[in-house]
């Protein structure tokens, strides 16, 4: 009977072992992953869209950055009202127009893609 306890702790034993290691290679993994916060550089700039193509850059001023505009984005517009989703209003085009051209200041960021590689995307825009 000891026997019989004592291969059944030996058991437990190794799937506890199991289990911990099994938690810490996915506590190891989950930190290298691209996903949560990530801090924003914020910069004043020229922004441009295209409504052909639903998608826009964010020229940083003085050579810096350019970072890609999706065709959602939180924004703020002059008079100080948040929005988020949609176009924001500085860069709605004329109806002649394809592509609108507006001051603004952009919080922009380089996340990491799931196959390693990365690109700046402007997170939020507010227009000047």
């Amino acid at each position: 009977m000891a026997t019989a306890v004592i291969a059944t702790m030996r058991h437990v034993l190794r799937c506890l072992d199991v289990i911990v290691g099994a938690l810490l290679v996915g506590v190891l993994v989950g930190l290298r992953l691209p996903y949560g916060s990530h801090p924003v550089t914020v910069s004043r700039g020229t922004a441009y869209f295209n409504h052909q193509e639903h998608l826009g850059t964010f020229q940083a001023d003085h050579g810096g950055a350019s970072a890609l505009i999706p065709g959602e984005v939180a924004w703020t517009d002059r008079a100080g009202r948040d929005e988020v989703g949609a176009l924001p209003s500085c860069l709605r085009a004329p109806e002649d127009e394809s592509v609108a051209e507006a001051r603004v200041e952009a919080g922009y960021m380089k996340p990491r893609l799931p196959n390693g590689e990365s690109t700046l995307i402007v997170a939020w825009i507010r227009c000047l």
